[in-house]
């Protein structure tokens, strides 16, 4: 939703100046003539919502071009500063303290809607169903959330987790929330039993009982380092626990969420990511990846070395969505390869990953990491390696233990800069079939010289039909004279996705006569795909 503190549509947006002054800075020169007005804009680039109002109306430099339009006639010239934000919460704080002028929202919060649903008008019928739809969306997203605050548990992973009741409560919660229209017009709730299962579930017993009303849910602020109005509890109902360390009532907690609703700069943040409590330095983290002061990247590739999983979990996460946006700082690449000795091989993998996408990775870098123990630490490797065209260290690890990491370098011979196909001649003799088959696959890529198209035509007859569709795809770089007749055996070969293979590697041979007997064959096909590839070559 794009929105505005006083127009909520583009064309008063780009009237700005005219409507109301700017938040931002105006400043006029000594004489008192020519002024410079500032517009500050902000957007979600993460949000699909947003990529009209946001990302795509900044590439396309439309606002810019309307403003410089306008200030050719009024002496004006207009600066636009444009903010990127992870979520609505720091828009909406800076809008409110007058920082944004204009901002572009895709999770807009339910209870700044009613006064928005308020002021919408319809023109036509079909109009007049559409503000009904969004009156209906409000009301159920605030039903969602006065229940999430009436279930004072967590449960069902994260479609319901709770900083401040982040245990899961099948004595007290194991129940329906049954929601009414109180006589006031205010939701209430009752908490009704699951009912015990016709068929039992081990581990799983409900036990029924009677309904539990809960009345009236207010919803507060979940981060507020002051008082607020709690909801009131029916008579009879236990008092809520005391919170455990690290959960929402803990200050330093508290503090730290509503710090983060102001988009705070790295110093504000560092003593919540040096906090001794684990669940503090984890939303610390969090709240870094989402604002992304400058800085942020070493930051957060430092926290990749924190003792707790649950921070270096945050971390990785928070790279591995930033990595596109982070500059590849060579800071941010010292740390990274620093964490390539952290025992955890979630933050080894996340490590290469982000150095593989900024370019900060050598050679050496991820050689050396082929010879780690996990798996997909090793995988990534390989892909490090390929992105810096590295073929010999490449070519070494084929004959990795793992049958993933090797199908991952067979593809990846066929990725470099200039691909050839010598190396791929162990990986052509491997015994897993799906490594064979890579290979095969990668030859149409590297070329199928005369050496490769008798091995790649007898793979043909292969026992998996994996290896047999690798090697028609293999025949697709060889010579028409005997990649041709080989090919058009494999159109009556038994599985539909080697005949698939056969087809496309024949429509490189298209200018053949044989190919093209061949393809007017498969028209015939019981496979749709097929009929359809072989029909584009007779089309």
């Amino acid at each position: 939703m794009f929105r505005r503190r006083v127009a909520t549509h583009l064309a008063l947006a780009l009237a700005l100046p005219l409507a109301t002054a700017c938040g931002g800075g105006a400043g006029a020169d000594a004489g008192g003539g020519a002024k410079t007005v500032t517009v500050t804009v902000g957007y979600q680039s993460k949000t699909i919502n947003t990529v009209t109002a946001g990302t795509l109306l900044r590439s396309l430099g439309y606002f810019e071009q309307e403003l410089t339009a306008l200030g050719k006639r009024d002496g004006t010239t207009y600066e636009v500063k444009w903010q990127d934000y992870a979520t609505d919460a720091p828009i909406t704080a800076q809008m409110a303290a007058g920082k944004i002028d204009i901002g572009s929202m895709g999770d807009f919060p339910v209870l700044r809607m009613p006064g928005e649903i308020g002021g919408m008008g319809a023109r036509t019928p079909h109009e007049l169903m559409r503000c009904a739809e969004v009156s209906f969306i409000r009301d159920c997203a605030e039903m969602a959330a006065r229940a999430s605050l009436a279930r004072t548990e967590s449960r069902w992973g994260l479609y319901h987790e709770r900083l401040d009741h982040p245990e899961q409560d099948d004595a007290g919660w194991l129940h329906h929330l049954d929601l009414r229209k109180s006589p006031s017009g205010a939701m209430e709730f009752t908490a009704r039993p699951v009912e015990p299962y016709v068929v039992p579930v081990p581990e799983f017993a409900p036990v029924g009982g009677p309904e539990r009303p809960l009345g009236q849910v207010a919803l507060i602020p979940v981060a507020t380092a002051g008082p607020g109005a709690a909801a009131s509890r029916p008579a009879g109902a236990a008092a809520p626990a005391p919170a455990a360390p690290g959960a929402a009532s803990d200050p330093a907690l508290l503090r730290l969420l509503t710090l983060a609703e102001e988009s705070p700069d790295l110093d504000a943040l560092r003593p919540y990511l040096a906090d001794p409590d684990p669940a503090v330095r984890t939303a610390a983290v969090t709240a870094l990846g989402e604002t992304v002061p400058s800085g942020a990247g070493p930051v957060l590739a430092a926290r990749l070395r924190d003792n707790a999983p649950q921070v270096r979990s945050a971390a990785a996460a928070a790279l591995r969505e930033l990595v596109e946006v982070l500059p590849a700082e060579a800071e941010l690449g010292a740390a990274l390869r620093a964490a390539l000795d952290v025992p955890d091989p979630a933050v080894r993998t996340a490590a290469l990953e982000v150095l593989r996408a900024l370019r900060l990775g050598g050679a050496p870098v991820y050689a050396a990491a082929l010879a780690d123990a996990d798996i997909e630490v090793r995988i990534h490797a390989v892909r490090g390696l390929v992105s810096v065209d590295a073929t010999g260290d490449l070519a070494s690890a084929a004959f990795d233990a793992a049958r993933e990491v090797r199908v991952a370098v067979a593809r990846g011979l066929a990725a470099v800069r200039t691909p050839e196909p010598a190396p791929l001649r162990p990986l052509l003799a491997d015994l897993d079939p799906l490594v064979k088959a890579a290979a095969f696959a990668a030859l149409a890529v590297t070329g199928c010289p005369p050496a490769y198209t008798g091995p790649a035509t007898s793979a043909l007859i292969d026992p998996a039909w994996q290896v047999r569709a690798g090697a028609a795809a293999a025949l697709r770089a060889a010579e028409p004279a005997e990649a041709v007749p080989a090919l058009a055996g494999a159109l009556a070969d038994a599985n539909a996705d080697v005949r698939k293979a056969a087809i496309q590697a024949l429509l490189a041979h298209r200018a053949h006569p044989e190919a093209r007997d061949a393809l007017a064959t498969a028209t015939g096909d019981s496979d749709a795909d097929v009929r359809a590839y072989a029909a584009r070559a007779t089309s």
